[in-house]
């Protein structure tokens, strides 16, 4: 079983409804990288990072676009971590080729806090 990481602010979902957001169609959106799903986990996302992002030598790297962004953006936050299975997914079907997009819900195997 292939899991993808969905991350929410909010809790206790034990389904994952499509949304429609900035691509404008009814979408569950997920990540095949743990620490790339975590960005989606704060809600004070204001430029605070380039779109530079990937792993070196195993090791996930992000750009900030200033000092001190990525502690500004994640200080206090409170976010939940959804697994889900990859069945439904797709790839590129939005501009940002990290991300996986299902049109239909999407059962949550496990829920963690951070």
């Amino acid at each position: 079983m292939d899991k993808l990481y969905h991350v929410s602010k909010v809790p206790g979902l034990n389904l994952l409804e499509p949304r429609v957001s900035t691509h404008g169609k009814p979408y569950v959106y997920a990540a095949k990288d743990l620490c790339l799903a975590l960005l989606f986990g704060s809600s004070k996302s204001h430029g605070d990072f380039d779109g530079m992002y990937g792993r070196k030598d195993g090791v996930p790297y992000f750009y900030e676009a200033y000092h001190g962004a990525f502690k500004d953006r994640f200080q206090g936050e409170i976010c939940y971590i959804y697994e889900v299975e990859r069945e439904t997914f797709k790839e590129n079907q939005t501009s940002f080729k990290a991300e996986l997009v299902s049109e239909v819900p999407v059962k949550v195997l496990n829920c963690t806090k951070v």
